[in-house]
């Protein structure tokens, strides 16, 4: 599962790599659009999940649906928002 998550969050990251240089241009702030970008993809793989098979916790389940999801928005906008600070000239 770990291995697969981090295919799949890799692979991610490249098309948002791919696809930065067009809303960069237009002036979006990175963290902006990787928010986004990220909630657009977790009801992506969710439901991509749900329709594998029944091999995972119930994904229709709502406290499923919302823990899955906080627990990747706490995680996901602290460590943009570190990385940001890290990347930035003064930080």
């Amino acid at each position: 599962g770990t291995g697969i998550h981090f295919f799949f969050a890799l692979s991610w990251g490249v098309v948002f790599a791919w696809i930065w240089p067009y809303f960069a241009r237009r002036g979006y702030e990175a963290t902006l659009v990787g928010m986004f970008f990220a909630v657009f993809l977790w009801i992506v793989m969710h439901i991509a999940i749900a329709l594998a098979g029944p091999n995972h916790p119930n994904y229709l389940d709502p406290n499923v649906i919302i823990g899955g999801f906080m627990s990747h928005f706490f995680y996901a906008v602290p460590l943009a928002l570190f990385v940001k600070h890290r990347l930035s000239a003064h930080g």
